[in-house]
């Protein structure tokens, strides 16, 4: 089998990763990295991480002391695998090689991070690369696969963080309240003020009492056609790159 191509993604902070055609990674990931707000002293997982985006992202400011990456696909634990190498974080990101409804670190989490499959298996147009097709539709792990792992990972109390498609809010809050992970917190993304919302970011806690905030809105796009201060600030906050505005 060819091999696919790749290519190095500036960060910058003079950080970086290896991504290629099948692990990549787009807006959806860099929001929920910020919306998932990690602290210094948290050990936090970032599950099925793909290239690593979202480790990487943690990395760059004071973000956890430890994070570990869970790949299913082995090509993307080695891209993870080798951009750690390239900017010595050996001692930060752990890349693992684990299918997600089978992974038992032996330890719990106090953050774990995902950016699932949007799309059940019959939905849409199915893609043939079969990478791609993991990364977009419920075929390895279905949604409730990925909350139930979360909720069995995290430490009581501990933070799940999840970016999703609006149409599925309903399906998101059942799979984790019936996991064990009680809806605290969420907020929609839209385009412009004036389009429905493109994406949804939620945040559920383990055995937790009930109660959620809604947050304001996150808009990426002004009435003068420029990415918004907010959106602008994110990327400040994360470091200059070659991929604002992906």
């Amino acid at each position: 089998m060819e091999k696919p191509i790749e290519r190095w993604e500036s960060l910058g902070k003079d950080i970086g990763l290896f991504v290629s055609k099948r692990h990549t990674f787009g807006m959806d990931a860099v929001i929920l990295a910020r919306f998932a707000a990690p602290r210094k002293r948290d050990v936090a997982c970032d599950l099925g991480a793909g290239c690593g985006i979202i480790s990487f992202l943690w990395a760059l400011g004071n973000g956890p002391a430890r994070i570990d990456g869970v790949e299913m696909q082995q090509d993307g634990v080695e891209l993870m695998i080798r951009s750690v190498d390239v900017n010595r974080l050996g001692h930060r990101i752990r890349p693992i090689c684990a299918d997600l409804r089978r992974y038992r670190p032996g330890q719990v989490y106090d953050l774990v991070a995902c950016n699932p499959p949007y799309f059940k298996e019959s939905a849409g147009t199915v893609s043939a690369e079969q990478g791609r097709r993991t990364a977009r539709f419920e075929e390895a792990a279905t949604l409730e696969d990925v909350v139930r792992c979360a909720a069995g990972i995290l430490k009581d109390r501990g933070r799940f963080c999840m970016v999703h498609r609006p149409e599925r809010l309903c399906d998101c809050m059942v799979a984790m309240r019936e996991a064990g992970l009680e809806p605290k917190r969420i907020q929609l993304v839209h385009q412009r003020a004036d389009k429905p919302p493109i994406l949804l970011l939620a945040e559920g806690r383990k055995r937790c009492r009930p109660g959620m905030a809604v947050e304001p809105p996150l808009v990426l796009v002004g009435q003068d056609g420029r990415f918004t201060e907010e959106y602008r600030r994110m990327y400040d906050e994360q470091g200059e790159s070659q991929w604002q505005g992906h």
